[in-house]
Formats: structure tokens, sequence, C-alpha cells
């Protein structure tokens, strides 16, 4: 941030432990200012003000201008793809949050609302789409493109050029091979090792792996 910038107000929707971690990762990035966070459940991120529910979001629109869908997705993208419509809806700016200690290709696309968590690395030509997580320590090699609500969890790899399709989650420690392509609304277990193309809507796991 260069001297004489200001600092941006900004609110997270989402106050459990995803929304947690991602204003975590903001307290280093100094352009940006929480004023608080919106959740059904107040106390969720107890160092943060609560400023109400869903409800609150047109009125705190008055005064400010920037927003983060902070809402976790494992099971199910469906919260975070509502919540990023209410956000649209009422014209916020959803800008991509990216850790300090993410490594960043020039000629990588970041989209809108996504979140690039610490260490994780995103070679060049990758595309990530609208409010994608790419989690703690996550590669993500060239050319490859990432669907809009899709989550990369903990320590993903991905070789290059493999296209994830849109609300998908890759879990933990996941290796996905070169050139792979994987559908819509999957869903990838932990320390799976993909070798073959998934279909849309799958639950993908190791013919081996007995634990997930």
């Amino acid at each position: 941030m260069k001297r004489g910038d200001k600092v941006k107000s900004i609110i997270l929707v989402g106050g459990g432990k995803f929304g947690g971690q991602i204003s975590a990762v903001m307290e280093s990035l100094t352009e940006w200012g929480i004023i608080g966070y919106v959740d059904p459940i107040p106390n969720g991120i107890p160092w943060l003000k609560y400023l109400g529910t869903d409800d609150e979001l047109k009125d705190i629109r008055q005064n400010v201008d920037n927003a983060v869908v902070s809402c976790g997705q494992i099971q199910d993208s469906t919260l975070r793809v509502r919540v990023y419509k209410k956000l649209s809806k009422y014209k916020y700016n959803l800008p991509p949050i990216i850790a300090k200690s993410a490594i960043i290709s020039k000629t990588a696309f970041i989209n809108q609302g996504a979140f690039i968590a610490e260490h994780a690395i995103i070679d060049a030509n990758v595309k990530i789409g609208k409010c994608c997580i790419i989690n703690t320590g996550a590669i993500i090699s060239h050319d490859c493109n990432i669907g809009d609500f899709t989550h990369v969890s903990i320590s993903v790899t991905l070789a290059g050029s493999i296209n994830i399709g849109n609300c998908t989650f890759i879990g933990m420690g996941a290796n996905v091979v070169e050139e792979i392509q994987v559908g819509d609304r999957c869903f990838i277990c932990a320390n799976s090792f993909v070798k073959k193309d998934v279909n849309d809507n799958t639950y993908y796991k190791n013919p081996w792996e007995k634990l997930y």
C-alpha cells in the first residue's frame, strides 16, 4: 500500500470459522478495514463487530461499498451462491482477497470474490472463477481453469491444464494429474488421486481408499 492510499471499508458475510480465517488473513492486508460481519447468529467472530443478519445488507450498503462472501463450503455451494447473488443485487464490490504469502503468477486471472489463502501457489495462465476458495498451501499449476464457487482445499495439488467445473469441492491433500476434466458439483474426497476425468455430480474416491 502506498503512502496516502485510503483504507477501504469492507464487511464479511458469514460469521463461522471460515469467516474467522478470512478476517485473520485480512489483518495483514493494510488496504482493507473490516467494519464487521453479517450472519444469522451473533458472536461467530468474537473479535469483529456483529452487524446483524442479511436483512441489514441493503442499509449497510449505503455506507460500505465492499463485501466478502465469508461463509464456507464443503458439502454444498448453495449458501455461497445465495449470498453472492444478494450482494450483487445491492451492487456491492466483491474484491478478491489474496493472502500476502500466496504466490500468484502475473499471468493468472483471479475473479471477483475469490479467496486465496496463505502459501497457495497459482501458476501461469491459471483462471480462478468467481467466489472460489483456494485454501492454505494449495498448488495450482499452469493453464488450469477453476470454475465459479469451487473450493480447492488445503494442500491440494493440481497439475497442468486441468479444468474444474463450477460448485465443486476438492478435498484436503487430493492430487489431480495433468489434463484431467472434473465436472460441476463434484465432491473429491480428501487424499484422492485423480487420474481420470470425473463427470458432473460425482462423489469421487480412490478405489483402494477405505477411510472416506
